[in-house]
């Protein structure tokens, strides 16, 4: 009893949660409707219809419905996951015609996205990683994120599917947050996910995307004495910071008109960014830094595009 106490106490509280509502606008009648459905307990008024006045527009419809649920397991003391799960319905009428929405939490494993089952999405966090033998030697902090999130969307118009879509995204599939022996502090950042959309004439387009984002920091304070009688060894603070940022990021889109027809890459996109920065306090009123970014841009229709930018900055604080 005592392990399975244990183990049911890794599991977090489970949250369920359910809603539904429904709206109802009915036209061409005459009369009192009967109780059920002025308690909302039915959509029909029960009473005869006036064709030639409203014509198609009788009734007006509308039903939504939402389900949900979430939990989660602490494996170990420094790692924990979650598990959430989401679905949500919806029905309408007007004008004679019937829609049909659903779009729930999915994770598909064939290129159309059909070929999948419904699943929640989950987060991964592991802390105190530098507590782990030989890392502790270069690590005062490291943690690891990770993530995942799948979306099925569906749309029907009486009865007949239009389109569909499904989400493939991990973000974070790697997430990283360090900091050095040395107090350097970093973070990178990859995600990556794909997108797909299907027509009812068999057309298909997949997105695929992937972006890596990091960081650096390095910041040093010091300060000097200045040795002269008048300014009686007047003590001056100064710091200096250093930072780095890289991005990437990258889309390519591919594509069919119809379900026979082989795909074709449409769109593609690729960018990346590098800009390192140093800040530096001279005194607690002036302040200056230097900057240099340089980055290079691809796209499939216009090419390969560079961009360059640098500067510096001097801040001077007067105060009377």
């Amino acid at each position: 009893m005592e392990y399975l106490y244990k183990a049911l106490d890794r599991i977090q509280p489970i949250q369920f949660s359910y809603s539904t509502s429904r709206n109802n606008r009915n036209l061409g009648r005459v009369g009192t409707p009967g109780l059920l459905y002025r308690t909302g307990l039915s959509s029909d008024p029960g009473l005869e219809i006036l064709t030639d006045e409203v014509g198609l527009n009788v009734n007006n419809l509308a039903l939504n419905s939402d389900v949900s649920m979430r939990s989660g397991i602490k494996v170990t003391k420094n790692i924990s996951t979650s598990l959430s799960f989401g679905q949500n319905m919806s029905w309408a009428e007007s004008q004679g015609q019937k829609s049909h929405n659903l779009t729930r939490d999915y994770i598909t494993f064939d290129k159309n996205g059909k070929g999948g089952i419904p699943f929640p999405g989950w987060t991964l966090n592991w802390t105190q990683i530098e507590k782990i033998g030989f890392i502790s030697k270069f690590f005062k902090k490291l943690s690891l994120d990770h993530g995942f999130s799948g979306k099925e969307a569906v749309v029907y118009r009486n009865g007949e599917k239009q389109n569909s879509s499904y989400k493939l995204y991990f973000s974070p599939l790697v997430g990283l947050s360090m900091q050095f022996k040395n107090n350097i502090n970093s973070n990178i950042r990859m995600t990556q996910g794909k997108t797909i959309n299907n027509q009812a004439n068999g057309g298909t387009s997949i997105t695929n995307e992937q972006n890596i984002n990091a960081s650096l920091n390095y910041q040093k304070k010091g300060g000097f004495t200045i040795p002269l009688p008048f300014l009686k060894d007047k003590r001056l603070e100064n710091s200096m910071n250093f930072t780095m940022n890289f991005d990437y990021s990258s889309s390519k889109t591919r594509g069919r008109n119809t379900a026979d027809a082989k795909f074709t890459v449409q769109q593609e996109n690729r960018n990346w960014k590098i800009e390192p920065r140093i800040s530096y306090s001279f005194t607690k009123k002036v302040t200056g830094g230097l900057f240099y970014s340089y980055g290079e841009s691809f796209n499939r229709r216009t090419g390969k595009r560079i961009n360059r930018n640098g500067g510096f900055d001097i801040n001077i604080a007067i105060r009377g």
